[in-house]
C-alpha cells in the first residue's frame, strides 16, 4: 500500500511539475520570433561633471543608467514581437502597430507680446501590449525621434523606463535615462504638506451607495489641455512625449468600468510667463492666463505640469469641484522632487490623478486604506503616502473601499457634468 501511495505520490507531482513547466518550454521554444532589443541600449556612467544636468530621485535605490537609440528602438518595435530586458528581467513582448498618438493635437505657446500662438511639434508614437502568455500585463512605450519613454506591469510589479535629463557627448546634448522596477524604490522623509483644495470648492451634496450601473459603466470622454512652464520643459528634453507618457497612466486610473471616464489629452500649451512658486499663486495665475487658451480648444479640465519647486511641503492644488461650475475647472502638480515629494515616473502620475480627482469632487476622506503583507496601501485620493497607489476607493470587488470610501462613485456621478464644461 506504502509504495502504491508513493508512486502515486510521484506520479501527481510530475503531473504538477509538468503543467507548470509546459508554457514556460513553449515560450522558450517560440523565443526566436521575438527580437532583441538590446541594440538599442547603452549603459553608461555618468560623472560628477555631468550630474548637474541630470536628477535621479534619491528614492530610487537600484536603477541602471542607459542611452537609447529611439530610431533604432522604433524600427524594432515596428515589427510587433520584441524581447527586452529591463532592471535585470527579460520579456517576450506582443505589441500592438503604433499610433501616432499627436497627430490630431495642436501645441501652443505665447510670442514675445503675449499673443498665443501654434507651436510645431514633432510625432509622438505609442505601443501598448502584452507580455507574452499573460493578457493581464500591460506594455506601453511612447517615442519621438529622439527619445523613448515607457513602462511595464506585470504581476504586480512595475518596470519603467525614465528620462532623467542629458548629459554632453562630443558637444552634442544626449538624453540619459534610468531603467528600474517599482519594488526598488524606497521613500523617506516627511510627507507633502495637506490642503490643496481651494477653499470655496463644493462637493455634491449627496452621493448614492450604488450608483446607477447604466451611468457608471458608461464611457464618458473628458478633454484635458495640459499646460507645462518654462521649468518643465527645461528638466525634459521633449516634455510633449513626457507629459503624453505620463497622461497615458494617469488616465488608467479613471478608465474602470465602474467610473467609465475616458481621458482624453486635448493639446498642449508651453507657458513661459508663469513665475509664483507659491501653490495659491500659480494656480491663479495659470487660471487666469490658460482660460481662454482652455475655452478656444473646448478643453473640459486644464492641468499644469510644473517643473517649480513649490513654497514649503506643497506638491499640489486643484480648483475642486463647484456645483457643475465650470471656472472650477484647474489644477497643477509639482513634477520636481523636494524633501517630501520623490517625483518617480509612478508618483507623478498619481499625483496628476490626485488633482484632477478633486475636479470631480474626489475627496480624501473618502479614500481607502488596506493592508497586504503587514504594508498599508492607500488609494490614489488619500493625502500623500508612500505606498499609495493609481486607484480610486470602490465598492467593487475588484478594487478597495467600502460604502463610506467611494470616490469611484463621485466620479462617476460628476464626469457627465465635467463633460459639459465645454
Amino acid at each position: 500500500m506504502k509504495n502504491r501511495i508513493t508512486i502515486a505520490s510521484i506520479l501527481m507531482v510530475l503531473l504538477i511539475v509538468g503543467v507548470v513547466l509546459t508554457p514556460l518550454v513553449s515560450a522558450e521554444s517560440n523565443k526566436d520570433t521575438y527580437i532583441s532589443m538590446d541594440e538599442c541600449f547603452q549603459t553608461i556612467e555618468v560623472t560628477t561633471s555631468q550630474k548637474k544636468n541630470v536628477e535621479i530621485s534619491d528614492a530610487i535605490k537600484k536603477y541602471d543608467t542607459v542611452k537609447i537609440d529611439a530610431k533604432a528602438f522604433k524600427k524594432q518595435a515596428d515589427k510587433g514581437s520584441i524581447n527586452i530586458a529591463l532592471a535585470g528581467d527579460e520579456f517576450n513582448v506582443d505589441l500592438e502597430p503604433a499610433v501616432w498618438v499627436n497627430r490630431d493635437l495642436k501645441a501652443y505657446c505665447n510670442d514675445e507680446n503675449g499673443k498665443v500662438k501654434e507651436m510645431k511639434m514633432d510625432p509622438i508614437y505609442q505601443y501598448t501590449g502584452h507580455v507574452a502568455g499573460d493578457p493581464n500585463s500591460i506594455v506601453c512605450f511612447t517615442l519621438d525621434d529622439d527619445v523613448v519613454l515607457g513602462w511595464i506591469e506585470i504581476n504586480d510589479e512595475q518596470y519603467v523606463i525614465e528620462q532623467v535629463g542629458w548629459i554632453a557627448d562630443k558637444n552634442t546634448k544626449e538624453v540619459t535615462y534610468i531603467i528600474y522596477k517599482d519594488s526598488d524604490v524606497v521613500y523617506s522623509g516627511p510627507a507633502p504638506a495637506e490642503d490643496d483644495v481651494e477653499a470655496d470648492a463644493i462637493g455634491i451634496e449627496f452621493i448614492p451607495e450604488v450608483v446607477d450601473e447604466s451611468v457608471s459603466t458608461r464611457s464618458t470622454s473628458i478633454y484635458v489641455l495640459a499646460a507645462y512652464d518654462t521649468e518643465f520643459s527645461n528638466k525634459y528634453s521633449s516634455p510633449g512625449t513626457e507629459i503624453y507618457n505620463m497622461f497615458s497612466q494617469t488616465k488608467t486610473a479613471f478608465s474602470e468600468p465602474y467610473i467609465g471616464v475616458n481621458l482624453v489629452l486635448d493639446g498642449y500649451y508651453y507657458m513661459n510667463s508663469l513665475t509664483s512658486t507659491d501653490r495659491i499663486d500659480l494656480l491663479d495665475e495659470f487660471q487666469d492666463e490658460a482660460s481662454s487658451q482652455r475655452d478656444s480648444q473646448n478643453s473640459d479640465l486644464a492641468f499644469l505640469y510644473s517643473g517649480k519647486d513649490f513654497d514649503g511641503s506643497y506638491i499640489g492644488r486643484s480648483t475642486g469641484y463647484n456645483s457643475g461650475n465650470s471656472d472650477y475647472a484647474y489644477a497643477i502638480g509639482q513634477m520636481k522632487s523636494e524633501v517630501s515629494y520623490q517625483a518617480t515616473f509612478s508618483q507623478r502620475s498619481i499625483l496628476t490623478a490626485h488633482e484632477l480627482g478633486h475636479n470631480f469632487a474626489a475627496t480624501h476622506d473618502e479614500g481607502a486604506t488596506w493592508t497586504e503583507w503587514f504594508t498599508s496601501y492607500y488609494t490614489t485620493m488619500v493625502q500623500f503616502q508612500s505606498t499609495r497607489r493609481l486607484e480610486f476607493s470602490t465598492t467593487d470587488s475588484s478594487g478597495h473601499g467600502d460604502s463610506s470610501h467611494n470616490n469611484a462613485a463621485t466620479i462617476a456621478s460628476t464626469k457627465s457634468t465635467i463633460a459639459g464644461y465645454q
